[in-house]
């Protein structure tokens, strides 16, 4: 008696581009992220190693005021300052300390360095408790020393009381002052801090 054969199993469907049109993911616009703390990390870092290359080679070149390059400007990522209102605002920090002996270059070199927006210290050649800071908007460094200023040419700090520097800090709009305290002749630097508050930086007697 002639068997029938089995069926046998079915042929796979032919892979045609409309298949694999339909079976692909579909494609969407990669979400919004925010930068990491890593990666905001790593510019500021990149962009004081290109500030100190580029004073160096300033200084090398033609041994004059440090500047500079116009791709550094604001390269770095602050956070915001916290806004509070006039009378919730407090000196809360208090800081006093030894001042490093540097030259003028030296501490614009420490400043970049740190990333902070001014530098405290003693001047090496003239002995006065001495500040210096960088204009954002321009990168031109400002140097000033407490009292009178010792030459034409330098900026000297004015006299004030604590509550004078604190009104000067507020009018200015700056982020920091660095001024001259009456009672001891020593420079002080007031400054905002990120919490909205004020802090102090006074030197050690």
């Amino acid at each position: 008696m002639p068997t029938t054969p089995r069926p046998g199993p079915p042929s796979p469907r032919p892979w045609s581009t409309s298949t694999a049109a339909r079976c692909a993911p579909t494609s969407r616009p990669p979400p919004c992220r925010r930068p990491s703390t890593s990666s905001i990390l790593q510019d500021r870092l990149r962009s004081r190693i290109n500030r100190l290359r580029h004073l160096g080679d300033d200084h090398r070149r033609h041994a004059v005021e440090p500047r500079l390059r116009d791709e550094d400007h604001g390269a770095e990522h602050r956070p915001q300052r916290r806004g509070l209102a006039p009378d919730e605002q407090r000196i809360v920090r208090h800081t006093s300390y030894s001042l490093p002996r540097r030259t003028a270059l030296e501490a614009v070199l420490d400043m970049e360095a740190t990333g902070y927006d001014f530098h405290l210290f003693t001047d090496a050649t003239t002995g006065q408790d001495s500040a210096v800071s960088r204009d954002p908007a321009t990168g031109v460094h400002h140097p000033a020393a407490a009292g009178p200023a010792p030459d034409a040419g330098d900026h000297g700090a004015p006299e004030l009381a604590v509550g004078q520097a604190v009104e000067r800090l507020d009018l200015s709009g700056l982020p920091f002052v660095f001024f001259t305290a009456p009672a001891t002749g020593r420079g002080n630097v007031l400054y905002h801090r990120y919490d909205g508050h004020y802090g102090l930086i006074v030197p050690a007697l």
